[in-house]
């Protein structure tokens, strides 16, 4: 709640009042939550069963012709 209420710019207070009079935020906030958690622990079972993860940047440049064109990387 902490968190929240420094991107809020507000109390942790003010975070609790409002789950407590607006419950669809009290709802959005578990769902959030829980698909973090749940982020969370799927990284940690990957990291554990020893997958590896290779990250792949793309760029997209408009050429002279004025066509998008994506970047990759050579490997």
């Amino acid at each position: 709640m902490a968190q929240m209420a420094d991107v809020f710019d507000v109390a942790e207070s003010t975070i609790w009042d409002w789950k407590k009079k607006h419950p669809r935020f009290s709802e959005a906030i578990t769902c959030a939550r829980a698909n973090a958690d749940a982020l969370v622990a799927e990284f940690l079972f990957n990291i554990d069963v020893g997958q590896k993860v290779t990250e792949t940047r793309t760029r997209t440049i408009v050429s002279k012709t004025g066509e998008e064109v994506v970047e990759k990387p050579s490997s």
